[in-house]
């Protein structure tokens, strides 16, 4: 299943500070992906020039062998980033495609793939006295 979904509207953006690092966790079903083998990257445009550029890409790559697959993985925000309202794209698919350099922001995935869009908003860092 070749599919997009933009949850740019379903969800609440979600609020990340610059330098700090936080968790995401991926889940892949076996019935969306029909793989023994997920790859998948997270992009966010952290420079706001609506590109998702090389160093913006997270290859997530442990995930777990049984179904549904999990893969976690820990993302630093740059002190580079831009603040403000942005975009993070999450893309899965089978290896067969890619192999397990992760596949691109933008492109064919063959037959199975899954595309996400979600709103980031970046923020300063805030000191607690």
């Amino acid at each position: 299943m070749n599919q997009y979904t933009d949850n740019n509207t379903n969800y609440a953006p979600i609020v990340l500070q610059k330098t700090s690092h936080y968790p995401i966790k991926i889940t892949a079903l076996k019935d969306i992906m029909l793989s023994t083998s997920i790859a998948a990257n997270v992009f966010i445009d952290f420079n706001h020039n609506s590109i998702f550029d090389y160093n913006e890409n997270y290859l997530i790559s442990n995930f777990n062998s049984t179904f549904p697959c999990v893969g976690t993985y820990s993302i630093l925000v740059p002190t580079t980033a831009q603040l403000g309202i942005t975009r993070m794209r999450i893309v899965l698919v089978s290896p067969n495609y890619y192999g397990y350099k992760g596949p691109p922001a933008c492109g064919k995935y063959g037959t199975y793939g899954e595309i996400e869009d979600y709103t980031i908003v970046v923020q300063p860092v805030t000191c607690n006295n």
